[in-house]
């Protein structure tokens, strides 16, 4: 939950004259946000599954968010999906190192 006065601090820090309170009062007024996260993981269990390949750092799984029940339950989520069918996910390690994509994110979609 975002702080009701952060929006106000933000436009005040970046100057950008009330754009973060204009943000955040069309986020709070989302009426279906939750039915677009059930829609997500419905799709993962479709028929025909979609084809997905995924790449997690070894960060996301090492990094604590939301506590221990909360990763344990986002790994068993993924777990049937780490070699199934139509998905693969792969973990890129630490020894890895730099890559091009470090600190950011890639989405490929295609038909």
């Amino acid at each position: 939950m975002v702080p009701p006065d952060l929006p106000v601090k933000l436009d005040a820090a970046f100057g950008t004259d009330g754009l973060f309170g204009k943000l955040y009062e069309l986020a709070r007024k989302e009426v279906h946000p939750d039915r677009y996260r059930r829609r997500r993981q419905a799709l993962l269990r479709a028929e025909p599954p979609p084809e997905l390949s995924i790449i997690l750092a070894e960060t996301v799984l090492r990094r604590v968010v939301g506590g221990f029940a909360v990763m344990r339950e986002q790994l068993a989520t993924l777990l049937p999906l780490v070699d199934g069918p139509a998905t693969v996910i792969q973990v890129m390690s630490f020894s890895h190192g730099a890559h091009a994509l470090l600190g950011g994110s890639l989405t490929l979609m295609t038909l």
